[in-house]
C-alpha cells in the first residue's frame, strides 16, 4: 500500500511539471515578458494547493519534502 501511494505520488508530480511547463510557455506567448510576475504568483498558489492536498489524502511522507513540485529523498540531500 504504502509503494502504491509513493507511485501515486509521482504521476502527480509528473503532472504537476507537465502543466507548468505547459502554463510557462503559455503565458509567456499570450503576456509576454509581463508574465513573470503573474506566473510566479500561480507557481506558489498551486504549490500552497499541492501541499494542503497531499496532507489532506494522506499522501505525505516524513522523510520527503516538497520541493517545487519534486520529492527529493534524504539520499539527494547527502550528495548534496
Amino acid at each position: 500500500m504504502h509503494r502504491k501511494k509513493e507511485v501515486l505520488a509521482r504521476a502527480v508530480n509528473l503532472i504537476k511539471v507537465f502543466l507548468f511547463f505547459t502554463l510557462s510557455f503559455v503565458f509567456v506567448y499570450l503576456f509576454g515578458k509581463d508574465s513573470v510576475f503573474l506566473l510566479c504568483y500561480c507557481l506558489i498558489v498551486f504549490s500552497f494547493i499541492s501541499i494542503l492536498f497531499l496532507r489532506c489524502s494522506g499522501v505525505w511522507f516524513k522523510e520527503k519534502i516538497l520541493v517545487h513540485g519534486f520529492y527529493w529523498t534524504e539520499k539527494c540531500k547527502e550528495i548534496r
